[in-house]
């Protein structure tokens, strides 16, 4: 995969005064009664991803995720998980976009909570082409069995997300019983030049299982050993790492 870099943001205010001051008593006072001022907003936001650190993007968005309504401020906690993802700290940007997740579903229905985040990402300059923080959202998604939500993610962002993301909407269909649609997905992966990972054929192995089509299952595997891969990994597929 390419190596995608974070969008660039200009900073609103220089980054020295800005997160003190963000951080400040005052400012979460003011944050409570003026929440929906978009300044205020935009200032957190360019602390966040010009923060020098992920403990320190962390730190300023959690003084004031509790007083702020997500569900009026999505480009707040996109801007966090854009930094988390940056920083390779996928498993705190998808935990993190999964609680952002469910407190949506509680008064949206599935794909518009979707879109609704899916929309805040693409607010950012460069969003296009970073895929890995819409990998991020697609485990997210399907680890919420939203396994539809996750393919319209997939094939709105253009291009192949990393292999961990194919690899949960594979399983995502599998378990929906929905094996159509897992080798679609599966034939747009090899058609666009992604090869499948052991987790990738466990998956694969597991719906022929399932079907009785222990032809194909036979083929999968012979294929999985001719490329080296371990043949007791196919056990595994729900395992499988983010590579750091």
């Amino acid at each position: 995969m390419l190596n995608l870099f974070p969008p660039k943001i200009k900073p609103i205010l220089n980054d020295k005064s800005l997160l003190p001051f963000l951080l400040s008593s005052k400012t979460r006072a003011f944050s409570s009664s003026h929440s929906s001022s978009s300044l205020y907003i935009s200032n957190l936001i360019t602390g966040i991803l010009n923060s020098k650190n992920p403990k320190q993007a962390l730190k300023l968005f959690n003084s004031v995720s509790r007083t702020i309504n997500p569900l009026k401020t999505l480009k707040l906690h996109s801007a966090v998980t854009y930094r988390l993802t940056d920083a390779k700290l996928y498993v705190n940007a998808r935990c993190l976009l999964k609680d952002l997740i469910e407190t949506l579903l509680k008064n949206r229905k599935s794909h518009k909570v979707c879109s609704s985040i899916f929309n805040a990402f693409m607010q950012f300059e460069g969003a296009g082409s970073n895929t890995n923080v819409f990998g991020v959202l697609i485990i997210a998604l399907c680890e919420k069995g939203l396994v539809d939500e996750a393919y319209w993610v997939y094939r709105k962002i253009g291009r192949l997300p990393a292999i961990q993301a194919c690899n949960a909407i594979l399983d995502g269909f599998l378990k929906a019983g929905r094996v159509e649609f897992m080798w679609e997905v599966y034939g747009l992966m090899v058609s666009n030049g992604m090869l499948p990972t052991d987790v990738s054929y466990g998956i694969l192995i597991d719906a022929c299982c399932g079907l009785g089509d222990n032809e194909r299952s036979n083929m999968l595997f012979d294929e999985m050993v001719e490329k080296g891969f371990e043949t007791d990994s196919c056990d595994l597929h729900d395992t499988d790492p983010w590579p750091v």
